[in-house]
């Protein structure tokens, strides 16, 4: 799936780069807004609080479950180590994960990647499949172009 440059079906995850939405939905705004490069440049500044405010106001305005940024990790980048993270308008504890198996891995492949339903059942290894969460939004965070630093990424428990 880390080289599909489209969704294959409307319910089946998708990764893209280039997307042609209708303007009239959460989801169309979310991507059109272009939050990596907002998030990337202020991952760059020091002070944790600042990115915990962003997941919050993601998380509350586009009514996700989660919503989490985090760094790329690991001697081989194959982590993920979160620097902030809202479950449902809380600050949550941070974690890191393998990005092997996981949608995250394709958002690093494509820049974009999608899932409006079916995402435990897609990714069945990874933390969306064990929390049984269904849908997924994920974007990657570059320092300068075609160097990724992380990731910013909603999921939602039913389907978008």
């Amino acid at each position: 799936m880390a080289d599909d440059a489209s969704p294959d079906t409307e319910e089946s995850p998708g990764c893209l780069v280039n997307l042609e939405l209708s303007s009239d939905s959460d989801f169309a705004a979310l991507i059109r807004s272009e939050p990596s490069d907002v998030i990337a440049g202020l991952m760059t500044r020091p002070g944790g609080d600042f990115l915990r405010w962003v997941v919050v106001h993601l998380q509350a305005s586009l009514g996700f479950d989660f919503a989490f940024v985090g760094e790329l990790t690991g001697d081989d980048w194959s982590k993920i180590r979160t620097l902030a993270v809202c479950h449902r308008g809380e600050v949550a504890e941070g974690f890191e994960y393998d990005l092997k198996g996981s949608p995250c891995e394709d958002v690093m492949a494509a820049e974009i990647c999608y899932c409006c339903e079916g995402g435990a059942e897609a990714y069945p290894s990874s933390p969306l499949g064990a929390m049984q969460l269904q849908s997924y939004v994920g974007i990657s965070l570059a320092g300068e172009p075609g160097v990724p630093l992380g990731i910013a990424v909603l999921v939602h428990s039913e389907k978008i």
